[in-house]
């Protein structure tokens, strides 16, 4: 359904308005007194409604998430490898964690975009380890 004038509605919502207080009788209530009884009594309840869906795991978002943190593990550990590059000062243990972390095989995080963000890091990180002669999927 379409609504074609904003200002036939408007008369429509008052016309309608009127009829509801003149057949209930000659009544003088404020407008808002009667809005903010209602509000009160309704805010419980959708504060209580707003907690327990806040309560509630959404796995999508979770998997997000979780693909989040772990670009972010990457990227830390590539810059901190950078940083150990240009002071030519690597350490095995970094690039070990750098390894650990690309074994770490992550879920699908459901949105196109972040997945192939997080396998470009992880091709970049695998890289960069291939360059300095380890080998990622190696024990260790």
């Amino acid at each position: 359904m379409q609504i074609g004038d904003a200002a036939a509605l408007r008369a429509a919502a008052a016309g309608a308005a009127t009829r509801r207080t003149s057949a209930g009788g000659a009544r003088f209530e404020l407008p808002g007194a009667a809005r903010a009884t209602s509000t009160a009594t309704a805010a419980p309840l959708t504060t209580l409604a707003l907690v327990q869906l806040q309560e509630l795991p959404d796995p999508a978002q979770e998997r997000r998430r979780r693909a989040v943190r772990r670009a972010g593990a990457l990227l830390d550990q590539l810059d901190a490898l950078q940083l150990r590059l240009l002071d030519d000062a690597t350490a095995p243990e970094d690039l070990q964690a750098l390894a650990r972390l690309l074994r770490q095989r992550a879920e699908a995080s459901g949105q196109p975009e972040l997945d192939a963000l997080l396998r470009q890091l992880e091709t970049r990180a695998a890289v960069e380890l291939a360059k300095l002669g380890l080998d990622v999927f190696a024990a260790g």
